[in-house]
C-alpha cells in the first residue's frame, strides 16, 4: 500500500507527439513510445541538480519544449535536452512565504507567461524578455503548439536531444506579479485554471466563484454566480469539452 501510494498520479501532459511526461508522489516519469524508454526523474539528496522534491503537484511544457514541475517546495525546470533541473522559489528573500511556494497547478499561455496556483493565491510569471528561453519571435519558437523546431520542424523533447545540456533560465529576467483585490482577485483559495481554445484564462475559487482574464483591462472580471444553484461561488474544477 504504502508503494502505491506514492506512485499516486496527480498530473499528466503530452507533447503532442505521443510522448508522456506524468507527475506523481515518486517523482516525474517519462514515456517515449517511439523509443519505448521508459525513465523516472526522483530527488536525489546527494545531488543538488536532481529534482527538488518527490510530490509533483502539476507539469507543464513552455514554448522551447521545457518542462516545468510544481513541487509542494517551488517550481523546477528541466530545460530541453537537460538531464538537471534549475530550481525556483516563487517568494522572494524580502518576503518569505511558505504557502506561495507550494505549487498546485500550472499554465501557460500564448504570450509564455506563467500561471500559477500556489496555496497563497494565483502568482504570473512573464518569460517573453528578450533573451530569455520561450520569448516570442525567438528563433524555432512555436508557442501555440509549445515544441519548437526550426525550418525543418524538427521536435526537441526535454530528454530527447543527444547533447544531454539545456539553457539555464536568467531569473532575474522573470517578470513577476502577485495577483490580488488591485487585480480583480479578491482573498481566497484558487481551486482551478483553465486556458481555453481561444487562450481566455478561466479562475475558480473556493469563496468567490467563477472569473475571467480580462486581457485588454489586465484584470480578472467576476461571473455572477447562478443564485438558485446550491454550488453558490464554490468552484471545484474546471473543463472545456
Amino acid at each position: 500500500p504504502a508503494e502505491a501510494d506514492k506512485r499516486q498520479v496527480q498530473a499528466i501532459i503530452s507533447d503532442g507527439y505521443g510522448q508522456l511526461w506524468l507527475g506523481t508522489n515518486d517523482g516525474v516519469h517519462h514515456f517515449d513510445p517511439e523509443s519505448g524508454r521508459y525513465t523516472v526523474l526522483r530527488h536525489d539528496p546527494a545531488n543538488p541538480a536532481s529534482l527538488a522534491g518527490n510530490h509533483v503537484n502539476a507539469l507543464a511544457l513552455d514554448g522551447e519544449g521545457a518542462l516545468w514541475v510544481g513541487l509542494k517546495q517551488g517550481l523546477d525546470r528541466l530545460a530541453a535536452g537537460a538531464t538537471t533541473f534549475q530550481h525556483f522559489r516563487i517568494d522572494t528573500p524580502a518576503k518569505r512565504i511558505p504557502a506561495l511556494n507550494d505549487v498546485q497547478q500550472i499554465r501557460i499561455d500564448q504570450h509564455q507567461v506563467l500561471w500559477l496556483v500556489t496555496l497563497d493565491g494565483l502568482v504570473s510569471w512573464r518569460l517573453g524578455a528578450p533573451g530569455v528561453p520561450g520569448a516570442l519571435g525567438s528563433p524555432g519558437v512555436n508557442s501555440a503548439a509549445g515544441t519548437i523546431g526550426g525550418a525543418s520542424g524538427t521536435r526537441v523533447s526535454a530528454l530527447n536531444s543527444a547533447s544531454g545540456a539545456g539553457g539555464a533560465l536568467d531569473a532575474s529576467a522573470i517578470q513577476r506579479h502577485v495577483f490580488g483585490p488591485a487585480d480583480g482577485l479578491a482573498p481566497g483559495l484558487v481551486t482551478a485554471l483553465l486556458r481555453d481554445r481561444d487562450n481566455t484564462l478561466w479562475l475558480g475559487t473556493n469563496t468567490n466563484g467563477l472569473h475571467r482574464w480580462d486581457e485588454a483591462r489586465r484584470r480578472f472580471i467576476a461571473i455572477p454566480a447562478d443564485p438558485h444553484q446550491p454550488a453558490g461561488n464554490e468552484v471545484s474544477s474546471l473543463f472545456q469539452d
